[in-house]
């Protein structure tokens, strides 16, 4: 997982060159992201000093990027938690979570951090021993100070997710690929369990909410972030449209970029109704909220 741009779908090539595989996944230019649906990968264990692990499959999954221009975060979100859902279902074994970050951005946005905010939803404080937090794209420097962007992230960004087990992980630059199936690896080696006992089944806060507690979507924790960040964006906007459309007035180009805000405002809202919960949801949810207290 991560923002768009950030390397994901190039970390995942690296791992499938680095263990022999022909498979590739289709990547973006620089300016527009190539992932907008979720898309998984089959590839063999190759390094394992478990004896479970040898021979098993790990599936990789690509998923679109947050803040990117072809799908809403809503939409991203609902791909990932009905993949997640399915698996949950199916008896998969977590091996873990990558969460990559670009770390010759300039800047911390506001969009980064409501991914990460929106990453530890996912996961769960109790599910956060299995993500590991990798920064990419070193080799970009330029004489920038990245050691010190790293120690940022860790000491203020990450600090929590951190505290609550999270691992952070560099992808190197000088051999990205080693580098790649060096950190599959290493998350991988959290399952290893001794010979004969069976996998520990922990899941995502996300995938516990949807399949243990019977939750519908909208209902989920990392659901209702999403909803809470789009009603304020919608609150905001509207209040500068407003502002915009007087100013417009007698001025047709400034006036046709005030319908096209307009129209991403609309399809704003409509993301958010599908986001909120019915009555019915509602009612059961305050039910359930009585009984536990």
């Amino acid at each position: 997982m991560g923002a768009t741009k950030a390397g994901k779908s190039s970390f995942i090539n690296m791992v499938l060159k680095e263990v022999g595989s022909v498979d590739r996944l289709l990547i973006g230019n620089e300016l527009a992201s190539c992932t907008v649906n979720l898309r998984d990968v089959e590839v063999k264990v190759l390094r394992s000093d478990n004896a479970a692990l040898e021979g098993r499959r790990v599936t990789l999954v690509d998923t679109p990027g947050f803040d990117g221009t072809h799908a809403s975060d809503f939409e991203i979100l609902k791909q990932i938690a009905e993949w997640l859902e399915k698996s949950c279902k199916q008896g998969d074994v977590l091996g873990g979570v990558l969460y990559l970050h670009d770390i010759s951005r300039d800047q911390i946005s506001g969009t980064a951090r409501r991914t990460f905010e929106l990453f530890n939803h996912l996961c769960g404080d109790a599910c956060l021993n299995k993500a590991v937090l990798v920064t990419t794209k070193w080799g970009r420097a330029n004489g920038r100070d990245f050691v010190a962007r790293e120690a940022e992230l860790k000491g203020k960004y990450w600090l929590t997710m951190i505290e609550k087990g999270a691992s952070t992980m560099r992808l190197d630059d000088e051999d990205e690929g080693a580098s790649a199936l060096r950190i599959v690896d290493e998350m991988l080696r959290r399952l290893e369990r001794p010979d004969g006992q069976a996998f520990l089944r922990e899941v995502l806060q996300i995938q516990d909410e949807m399949v243990r507690q019977k939750k519908s979507f909208p209902q989920t924790e990392a659901a209702k972030a999403v909803r809470a960040w789009y009603e304020g964006m919608i609150e905001a906007q509207a209040e500068m449209l407003k502002y915009q459309a007087m100013a417009a007035k007698g001025d047709a180009e400034a006036a046709a970029k005030v319908r096209a805000e307009e129209e991403k405002l609309d399809k704003l809202a409509r993301d958010v109704k599908k986001l909120r919960l019915s009555v019915g949801q509602r009612f059961l949810e305050n039910t359930q909220r009585l009984f536990r207290s």
